[in-house]
């Protein structure tokens, strides 16, 4: 779950589920989010059945007051992620640079500027004859995507099926997986309990060490759904922006450089007229003179946007 303790967040950002499964057909839509609290506000699912020609289904997680970024396997079931959220949080889908072999990672910045949190979403699917990735291999490219993540903004909260068995101190994969989060300044904060009906805690919530007092109550619990994982809870504090400050952000605008035709673009500096700043004395009015003529050939070329 995801609440928000402080001024700006009451009544804006309450709880979510940070990490659940859906398995079934109808557990994408009713099934699943039919036993969803009121209270929820954000909650990031591994999708193993949904795929990109369900929008049926996904009109259904919308029905129900919900939206959804979505990141389902293109052809086949199995894996999948995505990130469901109600109106009022303030959720960001961020582009990824690079696709990993072994495992699937969606981002989302939720927050405000001076605390954001970024959300990673990872299904780590097993070894199969299908997916030939072993444990060796997704630790080398988790190490690699920690790397990255270290030099991006937002503090990160990493959670999903990693279908590695932290209860197993014992096993060596498991060990480099707690030893690698450790080397980050990671902690690994689900309970030693089982997070699938056969057994063993798969499903992680992975924090760093300086921020483990937001992340509180991390719970296992059974969803009541045909899912073969249990959910697991946690409440985070965020601040979130308040409904005035929202609208207003909302109706800002921006220039949508995208868009420019970079030989008009070229073609309107050519002909600016820089005669009149070389008379002035003033440092000062110079520049505001230099910036005033570069504005108005952005004005003429690149789209104002809302």
């Amino acid at each position: 779950m995801v609440h928000g303790d402080s001024p700006l967040a009451r009544g804006n950002l309450s709880k979510s589920g940070p990490m659940c499964r859906l398995q079934g057909p109808r557990d994408a839509s009713s099934g699943f989010v039919g036993l969803l609290w009121s209270s929820f506000s954000l909650v990031p699912p591994s999708l193993r059945h949904l795929k990109q020609s369900d929008s049926a289904k996904l009109q259904e997680i919308k029905d129900y007051g919900w939206n959804i970024y979505s990141s389902p396997r293109a052809v086949r079931s199995g894996g999948g992620i995505g990130v469901l959220y109600r109106d009022g949080v303030t959720v960001n889908l961020k582009q990824m640079n690079k696709n990993f072999k072994s495992f699937q990672v969606q981002e989302v910045l939720i927050g405000t500027g001076d605390d954001l949190t970024r959300l990673c979403n990872v299904y780590r699917p097993p070894y199969t004859g299908k997916a030939r990735f072993t444990e060796s291999h997704f630790l080398e490219e988790f190490t690699e995507y920690l790397a990255d993540l270290s030099l991006k903004t937002g503090y990160p909260l990493l959670m999903g099926d990693f279908n590695f068995h932290v209860h197993d101190l014992s096993n060596l994969y498991t060990k480099k997986l707690l030893g690698l989060l450790d080397s980050f300044g990671y902690d690994q904060l689900v309970p030693i309990l089982p997070t699938h009906v056969r057994g063993g805690t798969l499903d992680l919530v992975i924090c760093p060490k300086e921020r483990i007092d937001n992340v509180r109550s991390v719970a296992v619990v059974p969803d009541g759904t045909t899912s073969d994982h249990h959910l697991v809870l946690a409440e985070l504090q965020l601040k979130t922006m308040p409904a005035e400050f929202r609208t207003r952000r909302e109706a800002e605008t921006y220039r949508d450089f995208k868009s420019i035709d970079i030989e008009i673009f070229r073609q309107l500096l050519s002909e600016i007229d820089w005669s009149d700043l070389m008379q002035i004395t003033s440092v000062e009015a110079a520049i505001r003179l230099y910036s005033e003529k570069l504005e108005s050939v952005v004005e003429k070329t690149v789209t104002l946007k809302k």
